[in-house]
């Protein structure tokens, strides 16, 4: 059993009619939202791997639409 007490589909289930999403993609959305923030807010001089990186990315690549530049793109471009 997890350290929480509690298994990881459980959580999927109970997750899932409060918010319509996986708790996967939610977390993926909050991370997007935070690099997004950054950005916006930073100075001259951040970089989009700079505010990928802290916010919790650790592959910020291009080529598929699947890594986090490729969401970045769909959502805020």
């Amino acid at each position: 059993m997890p350290r929480g007490g509690h298994r990881p589909r459980q959580i999927e289930r109970c997750f899932h009619p409060h918010y319509g999403i996986s708790p996967l993609v939610y977390v993926n959305l909050r991370r997007l939202n935070e690099a997004r923030s950054l950005l916006l807010r930073g100075r001259m001089g951040t970089s989009v791997t700079d505010a990928a990186l802290a916010s919790g990315f650790s592959h910020w690549g291009a080529s598929r639409p699947s890594t986090a530049s490729g969401s970045f793109a769909v959502l805020f471009l």
